[in-house]
């Protein structure tokens, strides 16, 4: 089986990419925010902060990248991330997303393993992320890809890190 990464690029495959990260904040984020956190991700600011990272690369960085996962030609997920040059080379990973249908079957983890070496390949030397408590399934699941708990966020999430 074959794993690849499509990067969406034309405003279509974007088109696409809003539609599927907003199905996984409707399922799998908004249950457990509050109404006020979920106008935020629904609202024109949101979208606009993250277009704008998407196309204005700045200090010699790339745009953000937004990625779906296929297996042979069977659609797996998606991630958003972006990698910082200017900050020793860390990647940030803002979504992450399996499919509900392929968890819980070790394709998450391949995934990941996959998308640690295309972001090695573009120049990322450390990944971080948000997630929940390490206690918690997905924080578990990172903490098992080799993260640890750094710190919490301004929001009091916890920052997970994996050095490559």
């Amino acid at each position: 089986m074959t794993m690849t990464f499509k990067k969406m690029v034309n405003p279509d495959e974007i088109a696409e990419f809003w539609r599927r990260k907003q199905k996984y904040h409707d399922r799998d984020i908004f249950p457990s925010l509050s109404e006020e956190d979920i106008r935020y991700f629904n609202s024109k600011k949101y979208y606009d902060i993250i277009m704008d990272l998407h196309q204005t690369p700045k200090n010699g960085s790339v745009g953000l990248q937004f990625v779906f996962f296929y297996q042979d030609l069977t659609y797996l997920g998606f991630t958003m991330y972006k990698i910082y040059p200017q900050e020793d080379g860390k990647a940030f990973i803002l979504d992450y997303c399996i499919e509900p249908s392929y968890r819980n079957q070790g394709l998450g983890s391949q995934v990941f393993q996959e998308l640690e070496r295309l972001l090695t390949s573009e120049g990322a030397l450390f990944v971080e992320l948000n997630s929940g408590e390490p206690s918690e399934p997905d924080g578990r699941f990172w903490v098992k890809q080799g993260f640890i708990p750094k710190e919490r966020d301004e929001d009091g999430v916890m920052l997970y890190l994996k050095s490559s």
